[in-house]
């Protein structure tokens, strides 16, 4: 049962590297918009940086290499470094202009550096491609000195309002993931052309794994007053609190 779990865990990460690979030449144009939601994170990501004094960085998923660029644009003087399971993309990152050894192969549920290697450690649309969001979290947090960042999507603000009340009730209920298990015939991931292998995914519920750390929550859509309820994409910022 563990081999067959584990064979199927391992075939979902290759579908998705697969998309990647097939649409490498396509990232930036699909993913990479400086009227994103993204793009607006790595702004508010700029003042945390420039606030508390970070100095070394590591990009998780880094794709293409936004993240590494903007901030050699913004602020030089920060040592980013990015690790990227796809070749392809690796490959795109480096004619992009990101230095060779500061885009290495490595992926969110082993990431290959030492324990509070960084000061921050951050992922920018990454979470709700993956299976075990848990896992990668903890990762992230072994790695990180001190802070930890996210851009990524709030699945309960998205779709009308009668969506997304459904969905709020569901949560409310512990049954959102049932209802998910059976929209998707068990599979519990969609695949589209624009995203590839995607989970319904919330960095509100991130929030539970993060005991230990302040959090800062931060719209990068519009939104009202309920965070939960309309907002469709999220950035968090989290800071380890002193022992």
């Amino acid at each position: 049962m563990f081999a067959k779990k584990r064979e199927n865990f391992k075939s979902k990460q290759q579908e998705l590297l697969d998309y990647y690979s097939e649409t490498a030449n396509l990232y930036d144009s699909l993913h990479v918009d400086s009227n994103s939601e993204h793009s607006l994170a790595l702004h508010y990501l700029a003042v945390f940086i420039k606030y508390y004094r970070i100095e070394t960085i590591l990009d998780v998923g880094a794709g293409t290499g936004r993240v590494a660029r903007f901030l050699a644009s913004e602020i030089p003087e920060v040592q980013v470094t990015s690790i990227e399971p796809s070749s392809d993309l690796r490959k795109i990152a480096i004619q992009n202009g990101i230095k060779g050894d500061l885009i290495t192969p490595g992926d969110a549920y082993s990431i290959p550096f030492a324990n509070g290697a960084f000061d921050l450690v951050c992922a920018f649309g990454v979470f709700h491609h993956l299976e075990d969001p848990n896992l990668a979290m903890e990762e992230m947090k072994r790695v990180s000195r001190k802070f930890l960042y996210f851009s990524d999507s709030n699945n309960y603000g998205q779709g009308r309002l009668l969506e997304r009340n459904v969905k709020l009730f569901l949560r409310r209920i512990h049954l959102w993931r049932a209802f998910v298990f059976l929209k998707t015939r068990g599979r519990k991931y969609t695949i589209s052309v624009n995203d590839g292998l995607a989970y319904s995914f919330s960095l509100l519920d991130t929030a539970k794994h993060l005991q230990g750390y302040s959090l800062k929550f931060m719209s990068t859509r519009s939104n009202d007053y309920n965070f939960l309820r309309t907002a469709t994409h999220l950035a968090l910022f989290a800071e380890k609190r002193e022992a």
